[in-house]
């Protein structure tokens, strides 16, 4: 027997999911939506989120001058390289997530 949060939750993360282009196109909704705090929202949109920032922390440790030197490199072995990003990135995009979420929230907070 499934509750009903159950049964709307796989379509709550499915809206979740399909909104993360929609923040480049129209960031207003989906902003807008990040506001609700409701404990099911929460749950539907921390994965597309924590995926936001993972991705994001990559790229940008894929996009440092040490990325560059580890490809140059012929002694490292081609493993190095998407393990160091996967590690690093994820590191990097959680320091940026904490510096700059908690100033955002205490702006959002007074608008």
């Amino acid at each position: 027997m499934s509750t009903p949060v159950a049964e709307t939750a796989p379509a709550d993360e499915r809206a979740w999911w399909l909104s993360i282009p929609a923040v480049l196109l129209a960031p207003r909704p989906v902003f807008a939506a990040l506001r609700d705090d409701s404990d099911e929202t929460a749950r539907a949109r921390q994965e597309p989120v924590a995926a936001i920032v993972g991705l994001a922390g990559i790229s940008g440790s894929l996009l440092s001058p040490v990325a560059r030197q580890l490809l140059n490199d012929p002694a490292n072995s081609p493993i190095v390289i998407p393990v160091w990003a996967f590690i690093g990135g994820t590191i990097t995009g959680l320091a940026f997530y904490f510096v700059l979420a908690a100033p955002s929230c205490r702006w959002c907070s007074r608008c």
